[in-house]
């Protein structure tokens, strides 16, 4: 979807772009595009990746402000919400802790 304004001269635009594929049950990409006129390169980019060769989805997903700059990331194992793990990263606004990460585990033992 583009929606753009402005004059003939100089005219504004935002433009998004999502982009799904699913080729099979056992693999889904996501994809969310942003452009606007504040960055000269695209001012968001999110992309998400599940693959489940069996029984476990490997997921993997980043976010970027603007495309130059990551942002933030994740990647988790999913099986069922008993059994998750994975480890989760982002910037963070601290000049002396500029990114913070956390791994995690959930497993329940029956």
């Amino acid at each position: 979807m583009k929606v753009e304004w402005g004059s003939r001269v100089d005219p504004k635009a935002i433009t998004n772009v999502v982009i799904f594929k699913r080729p099979d049950m056992s693999h889904i990409d996501l994809q969310y595009t942003l452009f606007t006129p504040y960055y000269s390169e695209d001012t968001v980019v999110a992309k998400f990746s599940g693959l489940c060769p069996e029984d476990v989805w490997n997921i993997t997903s980043f976010i970027k402000v603007p495309r130059s700059n990551q942002l933030a990331s994740a990647e988790l194992s999913y099986q069922a919400l008993d059994n998750v793990n994975g480890t989760i990263s982002s910037q963070t606004p601290f000049k002396k802790l500029p990114r913070a990460s956390a791994h995690f585990e959930i497993v329940s033992r029956r």
